[in-house]
């Protein structure tokens, strides 16, 4: 059985990795998130925890050589993605900045799930707000993260 990962997210990630973490990491630093383009590009985001139970239903169930993603079947916008980042850090000050993006960039990035959940019952269940909760409270408990802006 072979799985396609889509945009698989969760505590612990490298910092370079994808465009969670480059957000994570500039909000931590007190600089706003910068969105190449105007934000409307979508990823669809599965948390770690998830994938985890994808992959032992898959090993439970009794489909053999077969390939299928894992994904959430749902797509986040990266303007939502940066705001619901802000918010969930407590940094509500900042705003994202937009610069021109290369037009040759996937603009959708998007994964079916159906056939994961018909062949083995797979459905995400993480929203992408847990999930980054997740993220932000496991960094916040080794010492890492934004500290909430202080209103004057």
């Amino acid at each position: 059985m072979a799985f396609r990962y889509l945009n698989a997210y969760g505590p612990g990630q490298p910092g370079y990795l994808d465009v969670i973490m480059h957000f994570v990491n500039r909000i931590d630093a007190g600089e706003p998130p910068r969105i190449d383009g105007d934000g409307t590009q979508t990823v669809d985001l599965v948390y770690v925890g998830d994938v985890a139970r994808a992959n032992l239903m898959a090993l439970e169930s009794e489909v053999e050589n077969d390939v299928f993603n894992v994904s959430s079947g749902r797509e986040t916008s990266l303007n939502e993605l940066a705001s619901l980042l802000l918010e969930l850090s407590g940094r509500t000050d900042l705003t994202p900045i937009h610069v021109p993006r290369d037009s040759k960039l996937v603009t959708h990035r998007f994964g079916s799930a159906e056939k994961a959940r018909r062949l083995v019952g797979f459905e995400a269940t993480a929203s992408v707000r847990e999930g980054l909760q997740h993220v932000i409270d496991w960094r916040r408990a080794r010492g890492v993260g934004a500290t909430p802006a202080v209103a004057n």
